[in-house]
């Protein structure tokens, strides 16, 4: 009859390197026969749609799984799925990444559970989540996580907010060395040119970037730089901005440049240049950004030839709030005595019409109507005229009005005629 490490080697093919690895846990195995041990590898199987190569897997991991009784296996399946709201699916995943959660006492299981949705601030809903992505996470010890919580805060300058939320998206940090992530952040600040205080912003929107490989990293900038062309310099601005773009899939990206370049009518060269001034062109939902497009269209009658000129000039129309762009159209109308077609026709003109700050505008307005000693009447006809005008930089335009003044020997109300005329060029 063989004996229970002589079945382990045949069947399941241990090692002698595993043998030594497991062998205190070997001395508390009861005896089974073989079969007796192929009818609970069957068990474990069919009740948990599992492999040969996944049982093999769990029981080097845990061999202790051969004297489990089934009914109180059954008894802790269920337990878990009612506890953390789990599909039959998700506790199969769970076990074959911790097998030992059919060991763990249930009290203590919940006990684990409070201290976590207490320390971090996390609800049921929460935890379930972080529970199936990390299983792990019931069976760390109090003390290491308050560790590693406050090693990343400090690090990194996260308020206890801010940790929590980080956490949530990325429950691995717990697990994560603290030299490795030492390493990780060195990496980051030497190839993308980065501060401290750059690389803490990044991680708080992504916390991701510390989970991921350097090589894989690297690859995935040089695939930026090569497709949008791009320098390392720019590529760095954009990933200041947008760190998600490391965790973008490749085929993704491809697809999503396409869709502007047909959608928009879009040379390679002016969509390089848009996502360079708006990297986020490359997180938006397809169906969303036509809505958007048809949003401005309808609102602004725009043909969408005008909309794509107007589009070139500001990409950050695509992330503007529909109820904001209203606001602002219904702001200038009203400040400046606009028709709805007047304001559209200023718009083609200037795209940033919808970007500028109300007060910057208004502090604009009065600006011109001091220097000029212009009347909101005779301003708003300049406007009509020549949007532009909110664009200028008041010295540039001081300068102007003198260089004018000189050359033309005009007063200040012809001199404005002199400025509208040249459009200040």
């Amino acid at each position: 009859m063989k004996d229970f490490n002589q079945i382990l080697k045949e069947r399941y093919g241990w090692t002698d390197a595993e043998f030594e690895q497991k062998q205190e846990l070997l001395k508390h195995i009861n005896y089974l026969s073989e079969k007796q041990i192929i009818e609970k590898e069957n068990f474990y199987k069919k009740t948990f749609n599992l492999t040969q190569e996944e049982f093999n897997k769990m029981l080097k991991t845990l061999p202790s799984l051969v004297n489990l009784r089934n009914e109180n296996i059954i008894e802790k399946e269920n337990f878990y799925k009612k506890t953390f709201s789990l599909t039959q699916e998700e506790f199969n995943k769970m076990l074959k990444t911790l097998p030992a959660i059919l060991s763990y006492k249930n009290e203590s299981v919940i006990e684990k559970e409070n201290f976590y949705k207490k320390t971090f601030n996390l609800t049921q809903e929460e935890f379930n989540k972080m529970l199936k992505t990390l299983p792990s996470l019931v069976n760390l010890r109090n003390e290491n996580i308050i560790e590693k919580e406050n090693f990343y805060k400090k690090t990194f300058s996260l308020t206890q907010e801010e940790f929590n939320k980080m956490l949530k998206t990325l429950p691995s940090l717990l697990g994560l060395n603290n030299q490795t992530i030492i390493e990780k952040t060195d990496f980051y600040k030497k190839t993308f040119n980065l501060s401290q205080e750059e690389l803490n912003k990044m991680l708080k929107i992504s916390p991701v970037l510390l989970g991921r490989n350097d090589q894989s990293i690297v690859e995935k900038a040089d695939f930026y730089k090569k497709t949008f062309s791009l320098s390392q310099e720019e590529f760095n601005k954009m990933l200041k901005t947008l760190p998600t773009l490391l965790s973008l899939n490749d085929q993704s990206i491809v697809e999503k440049a396409d869709f502007y370049k047909k959608t928009f009518s879009l040379s390679q060269e002016e969509f390089n240049k848009m996502l360079k001034t708006l990297p986020s062109l490359l997180s938006y939902n397809s169906e969303s950004v036509i809505e958007k497009t048809d949003f401005y269209k309808k609102t602004f009658s725009l043909s969408q030839e005008e909309f794509n000129k107007i589009l070139k000039t500001l990409p950050a129309l695509l992330c503007l709030n529909n109820e904001s762009v209203v606001e602002k159209i219904d702001f200038y109308k009203k400040t400046f005595n606009l028709s709805q077609e007047e304001f559209n026709k200023m718009l083609k003109i200037l795209p940033t019409l919808l970007n500028y700050n109300s007060e910057s505008v208004i502090e604009k307005t009065d600006f011109y109507k001091k220097t000029f000693s212009l009347s909101q009447e005779e301003f708003n006809k300049m406007l009509k005229t020549l949007p532009t005008l909110l664009s200028l930089n008041d010295q540039s335009i001081v300068e102007k009005a003198d260089f004018y003044k000189k050359i033309l020997i005009c007063h200040k109300k012809s001199l404005i005629k002199c400025l509208n005329i040249c459009q200040l060029s």
